[in-house]
């Protein structure tokens, strides 16, 4: 290696100094993207997880309860349907500490009530689940009864697996931070895997 091409491998290896207002706008420019994403991140889960589309309680064939919440309060609000008489019949999937729910047995102990543990013990489980509940009986319109930040998963795999009316019901739940934090990561993760690996019943 002569000493010219030894000078210009040298040179080579210098980094070329970012002038300081070419940082400055990179920065702002990620500012910029990051703040955007950040935007559009929480609007997106006020509108599917927060805040998300639901329905009108109509009469039905059957009511469909989602086990109890966190809180119990999807067996509160499917009572609360049932008592004002738009469904003969409570589908429940019911907990897995049963003993911990006293509404959880007073659904199941309704007469024609159908109570049931899926299996896989997952939101898709329930699905296929209460699809082949509501073949066997012939069953065309179902009320889904679930807490709010459940019901955007909780529409879309139903929809998959039943072909028929589909009303989803929001029970409502006072949640602290930290439950709401939990929830949202949850159904973000849920959501995603649904959109994403598992796009069928």
């Amino acid at each position: 290696m002569d000493r010219n091409t030894r000078a210009v491998s040298r040179c080579s290896k210098i980094a070329v100094p970012v002038s300081s207002p070419t940082r400055r706008r990179a920065a702002a420019v990620t500012a910029i993207i990051v703040a955007c994403a950040a935007v559009i991140a929480t609007v997106l889960t006020i509108r599917l997880f927060v805040t998300p589309h639901t329905d009108r309680a109509r009469r039905t064939d059957a009511i469909v309860v989602l086990g109890p919440g966190q809180h119990g309060e999807r067996f509160e609000a499917a009572l609360r349907l049932l008592r004002r008489r738009i469904a003969p019949v409570a589908v429940v999937s019911t907990s897995q500490r049963p003993g911990r729910w006293p509404l959880q047995q007073r659904l199941c102990a309704r007469p024609r009530a159908v109570c049931f543990r899926p299996d896989p013990f997952t939101t898709r489980g329930e699905a296929r689940e209460v699809a082949r509940i509501a073949a066997a009986h012939g069953w065309r319109r179902l009320v889904l009864v679930t807490s709010t930040y459940h019901v955007t998963r909780t529409r879309l795999l139903y929809s998959r697996c039943f072909n028929g009316r589909i009303d989803v019901v929001a029970a409502p739940n006072d949640r602290d931070f930290r439950e709401l934090a939990a929830t949202t990561i949850h159904e973000w993760g849920g959501f995603a895997y649904a959109m994403i690996f598992a796009r069928s019943c």
